[in-house]
């Protein structure tokens, strides 16, 4: 953390802003493209979580009963597409990313969704 607080003072105040609404339009579209599979994305300005729950998370126990195979599922699919976030669904944007990164991002979460959207019906939840 202090690293990213020691990072926040080196950059100005446009750059930052800038650097969160490309999380906020991220995330809507991740949320949009992961629709075929029932799973949200939740987060604030660069840093979000993607959970394999429909909307809305707003506390731990929204998502205390997901089976965890959904999570390594996405990571793994994401990963093989070679696109890595965190195993537990956690991601947060780089200022070296740019849209290109972020539309091929986008393009793999959406064929993850609809390569799966088949098991939706038999998800435990």
């Amino acid at each position: 953390m202090a690293v990213g607080v020691a990072v926040t003072n080196l950059l100005d105040a446009d750059t930052l802003k800038g650097l969160n609404e490309r999380g906020d339009r991220l995330r809507s579209q991740l949320g949009e493209a992961l629709t075929p599979v029932g799973f949200c994305v939740t987060g604030v300005g660069s840093m979000m979580t993607i959970h394999p729950v429909p909307a809305p998370v707003e506390r731990w126990s929204d998502v205390a009963g997901v089976d965890s195979r959904w999570r390594r599922l996405l990571f793994h699919d994401l990963l093989a597409r070679g696109y890595y976030i965190a195993e537990r669904g956690y991601l947060a944007l780089s200022l070296a990313l740019n849209e290109q990164h972020l539309n091929g991002f986008v393009a793999a979460a959406r064929a993850f969704a609809e390569e799966h959207a088949d098991l939706v019906a038999s998800r435990p939840m």
